[in-house]
């Protein structure tokens, strides 16, 4: 628990051997029980010590503006999922109008010695009138060990998973630390809906960890973490691309989006609209959703979801239907688990008068550029014949009025 995880920190930094490192840790677990103020002062003790601590001034930061972080919570209705038979569930996805996620059964023997659980695999689940039907795992795709956190392409035909990595003997292969990574494999349905045996993706490098795909619709375009080496710190985010029918080397998604702690989770929405997880950027505690907008020529944000569907907790894992209904996983319940999401978007008018001076002479036919400063989106609207003008606004932008 949080609690006994608080305990053990505390004691380490009252130690002569403790670093900011450890101070971090405990400051990280303060926030996920809440205790801001206490986690606030001791990342300014960080500081004072090292001022280019850049994870310090971002978690400090964080704990200063909380309440402003909490501040729109009306802007999300949120819901545990109750999925039978699994001990944990996590990084939905949706699919030909079906979730799949990744599960822990509750009564597999064969455990994860570094977990003490199940071996994660890829289920398939379906909703029937009000409650979700049994979990069944998806064939062909499932083997002994790790399998999970997939994505498909809009035909549902192309699927792209996690997987353990495989050595000789059909066994667990670990890097030169005896870490066993996890590696990026691909899988196609046949005409009879079967998936084939997942085949190794060429980029992946045995010596790191390639993990959480997410693929664009047409399939030419896949953004996954990674340690490999290169990029800015811990997991980042890389992307790579297809032209026929080979795929890239990956290119790092840059400090835009990538922090020196770790980035992981990625969905993409659209083509230029990427959702994902950090617990280097602005965080109400552990790992938080953000999201992305890519204009061509760099990235925009990252913006921050607000509370309550971003937590003290873990939250990871976003799966859109439509533009403001879907799912995602957090841990704030103690377990990895399903929620459901919607988010009210509430009408903003902005009304103005353009004039010569303040309070008189009103211009007619003037022209006001709105900007959208989140997304880049400009609309051009005209005053009327006594120099009103009227435009509507979205929640949680950033705006300029010319």
């Amino acid at each position: 628990s949080f609690e006994k995880s608080k305990e053990h920190y505390e004691m380490l930094v009252a130690s002569n051997t403790a670093t900011d490192e450890d101070r971090i840790k405990l400051g990280r677990t303060l926030m996920a029980i809440g205790e801001y103020k206490e986690a606030e002062d001791l990342f300014g003790g960080i500081l004072s010590r090292d001022p280019s601590n850049t994870t310090a001034q971002t978690l400090k930061s964080s704990c200063k503006n909380i309440d402003a972080l909490k501040r729109d919570s009306t802007l999300w209705n949120i819901s545990q999922e109750v999925i039978p038979d699994l001990m944990a569930a996590f990084s939905p996805v949706i699919s030909n109008n079906k979730l799949i996620l990744t599960g822990i059964d509750r009564n597999t023997v064969k455990k994860d010695p570094y977990t003490g659980l199940s071996y994660t695999d890829l289920y398939i689940i379906d909703k029937n009138e009000s409650s979700w039907s049994q979990p069944s795992k998806i064939k062909g795709v499932n083997s002994k060990f790790h399998d999970g956190i997939a994505s498909f392409t809009e035909d549902g035909n192309t699927m792209v998973l996690t997987r353990s990595n495989y050595g000789l003997n059909n066994q667990l292969q670990g890097n030169s630390s005896s870490v066993s990574t996890t590696q990026l494999y691909i899988s196609e349905k046949d005409e009879n809906g079967n998936w084939s045996n997942p085949k190794l993706l060429p980029f992946n490098d045995s010596k790191y960890m390639y993990a959480h795909p997410t693929i664009s619709k047409d399939g030419n375009t896949l953004i996954f973490s990674s340690d490999q080496g290169g990029g800015v710190g811990g997991m980042d985010l890389w992307k790579v691309t297809k032209q026929d029918s080979i795929w890239s080397s990956p290119t790092n998604l840059g400090g835009v989006i990538n922090t020196s702690e770790n980035e992981l989770f990625p969905s993409l929405l659209s083509q230029d609209t990427l959702y994902y997880s950090s617990n280097g950027h602005v965080t109400l505690g552990g790992q938080d959703i953000l999201y992305a907008v890519d204009h061509g020529n760099g990235w925009t944000g990252p913006f921050h979801l607000s509370y309550p569907l971003n937590s003290s907790s873990d939250d990871f894992g976003m799966a859109f239907i439509g533009s403001n209904k879907g799912f995602f996983s957090s841990d704030r319940s103690g377990r990895d688990a399903i929620y459901g999401f919607e988010q009210f978007r509430p009408q903003i008018q902005l009304k103005g008068l353009v004039s010569r001076t303040k309070g008189s002479d009103p211009i007619s036919g003037a022209s006001v550029l709105v900007k959208n400063l989140t997304d880049g989106t400009e609309e051009l609207v005209y005053t009327d014949n006594v120099g009103m003008f009227e435009v509507s606004l979205l929640p949680g932008k950033e705006y300029e009025v010319r």
